[in-house]
C-alpha cells in the first residue's frame, strides 16, 4: 500500500489532482484504497492484468484523439465513405488501441528495470535525427577547406 502524500511528492503530482486520478482508478475497480494509518492504495489486481487500455481509458475517456477528427464533416469529392485519410485514421486507432490494450503494467515495470539496470538512455527519434545531422555537417566542416 502507498500512502497518497508519498505517490504525490514521488511523482510530483499535485495533491488535490492526485485524489481525482486515485478516485477514478478507484471507480474503475483498478485501484484499491484503505483508510487509516496503515492504509494507502494499491493496485486492485495484479500489473500483469491491468493493461495501459483500461488505464487511459479510465482517465481519458478514449485511446486516441482521433474520434473527434472522424466525426469532422468530409468536404472532400470522394466523401467521407471512399477517404483514404478516414481510412488511414481508422487503421492508426486500430494499431494504437492494439498496443496499448496489449501492454500490462507489469511490461512497462520491467521495461522500465531493463532501461534503468542497463542504463539505457531514451530519446525522442527527432534528437537522435538532429545528433546524426550535426555530425554530417561538422564531419563535412572537417573535410572542406
Amino acid at each position: 500500500m502507498f500512502h497518497a502524500c508519498d505517490i504525490s511528492q514521488t511523482q510530483d503530482i499535485p495533491p488535490h489532482y492526485l485524489k481525482q486520478i486515485l478516485s477514478r482508478l478507484r471507480s474503475a475497480g483498478l485501484v484499491r484504497s484503505t483508510r487509516g494509518p496503515a492504509g494507502g492504495h494499491a493496485l486492485a489486481r495484479p500489473a500483469s492484468e491491468i493493461s495501459l487500455g483500461e488505464v487511459i481509458g479510465c482517465l481519458e475517456g478514449e485511446l486516441t484523439g482521433v474520434e473527434g477528427i472522424l466525426a469532422m464533416p468530409c468536404a472532400i469529392d470522394v466523401g467521407p465513405s471512399h477517404c483514404v485519410i478516414k481510412e488511414f485514421l481508422l487503421e492508426m486507432k486500430r494499431r494504437v488501441e492494439e498496443l496499448l490494450n496489449s501492454t500490462t503494467l507489469a511490461d512497462l515495470a520491467a521495461r522500465q528495470t531493463e532501461l534503468s539496470k542497463g542504463q539505457i538512455l531514451v530519446r525522442p527519434r527527432i534528437l537522435v535525427e538532429a545528433e546524426a545531422l550535426e555530425r554530417r555537417a561538422s564531419m563535412m566542416a572537417d573535410t572542406c577547406p
